[in-house]
């Protein structure tokens, strides 16, 4: 059975992934902050990392012709890829986890604290774990192409993503403010 895009990437695991980190990050700074200076810049800049480079680590195999890959060149990306998607869905799973007993104590009258600090270290040290797996995985794909394959997939993905963030963008639209 052909899986959509969606199923073979984060499916139902982003969501609870992305609602977990969504509860550290809030719970974080409720606790060491209290309520209201949540920063929509905390949450988004985790989401956006991981997803993104699960994003382009899907893309570059795609681009075959576009890169002048090898075929091994192609089968060592996927790999990255694979690599990279099952360790940031155990990561995101220990994420979840912590997240929902942090909230679960905060809920509480006590707090727990002597419960909370280790947890909250804890989540730190997976967020910091998901953001080197990425940066890792991309020092892979470094290591996989060469240097002009390497910026031509950056200009490329970087024109892709202006395209599809800025509504009308690099689209002939003729506008030029």
């Amino acid at each position: 059975m052909r899986q959509t895009t969606c199923e073979r990437g984060w499916g139902r695991f982003g969501t609870r992934v992305l609602a977990g980190v969504t509860v550290f990050v809030f719970l974080v700074s409720f606790v060491v902050s209290g309520p209201g200076r949540v920063r929509a810049s905390e949450i988004e800049t985790l989401q956006s990392s991981v997803i993104s480079t699960d994003l382009f680590l899907n893309w570059l195999p795609s681009q075959k012709s576009s890169l002048k890959l090898s075929s091994d060149q192609v089968k060592e990306l996927r790999d990255i890829q694979v690599d990279f998607r099952l360790r940031s869905q155990d990561l995101g799973k220990e994420i979840g986890v912590l997240a929902t007993r942090l909230a679960t104590w905060v809920s509480k009258y006590p707090i727990p604290l002597e419960k909370v600090r280790p947890k909250i270290r804890r989540l730190s040290e997976l967020r910091s774990e998901l953001t080197y797996s990425a940066i890792r995985s991309l020092a892979r794909v470094q290591g996989t192409l060469n240097r002009d394959q390497w910026d031509a997939a950056r200009r490329i993905w970087s024109t892709l993503i202006a395209e599809h963030a800025v509504p009308g963008a690099s689209r002939g639209s003729g506008s030029a403010h």
